[in-house]
């Protein structure tokens, strides 16, 4: 079915970088927009609201310039005697909002995995399955696809740092590492030379795995 914008507000065509020339908007060009873990839950919101003839209310992201903006849509459906159904509503930008309700909750469940994991070492007797499981924990609440468990050691004749992968935690789907011979008997300081200072100190390392390492 066809699907048109036939009014926005000046802020509404900023955030979707709409020209003031175009009246009659195509709304496919804003699903196009929208994320992609959040399309399905938009378009079911959507469909609801159309099917049901409800309040369409939905929370989600939409690309804007270069990266994402959080936006909440609210909108009333009503039906016209030759079937078309025309929405009124508004859309405001919570991105800000949304971006901090995000970091106190990715906060709280990792402390929360913290204390879950300083529970398991206290308890369990055998340090590899302690390690593994609270890889689980951790990665879960970081939200993240894996994790590693790297031991370094120094060389008994030379005395230099080498690294070994002891233990992992990948989501399903997600091809393991543990067995990838390139992650053992690593030499920090030919392979990761800046990484020594950190190692240390006792340092964390952080940052995006593309500048790694």
């Amino acid at each position: 079915d066809s699907q048109y914008l036939t009014y926005m507000s000046e802020r509404f065509r900023e955030l979707f970088e709409i020209p003031l020339e175009v009246n009659n908007f195509n709304t496919r060009d804003l699903y196009a927009k929208i994320h992609p873990d959040d399309y399905p839950h938009v378009m079911e919101a959507f469909l609801n609201s159309r099917d049901q003839l409800t309040e369409l209310h939905v929370e989600y992201r939409s690309q804007s310039g270069k990266g994402y903006r959080w936006l909440e849509i609210r909108s009333t459906p009503e039906q016209k005697e030759d079937g078309a159904i025309v929405w009124t509503g508004v859309c405001f930008d919570i991105h800000d909002r949304k971006t901090a309700e995000l970091a106190v909750a990715s906060r709280d469940r990792l402390l929360s995995a913290v204390a879950e994991g300083s529970r398991i070492f206290l308890s369990e007797s055998n340090l590899s399955v302690a390690i593994s499981a609270v890889l689980e924990i951790v990665a879960k609440a970081a939200q993240q696809d894996r994790a590693y468990y790297f031991e370094c050691r120094n060389d008994q004749t030379s005395g230099a740092l080498y690294a070994n992968q002891l233990n992992e935690w990948v989501r399903p789907g997600v091809e393991p590492q543990i067995d990838n011979p390139e992650l053992q008997n690593i030499p920090i300081e030919t392979m990761m030379p800046r990484w020594l200072e950190y190692f240390r100190s006792g340092a964390p390392i952080r940052g995006n795995v593309e500048s790694f390492p």
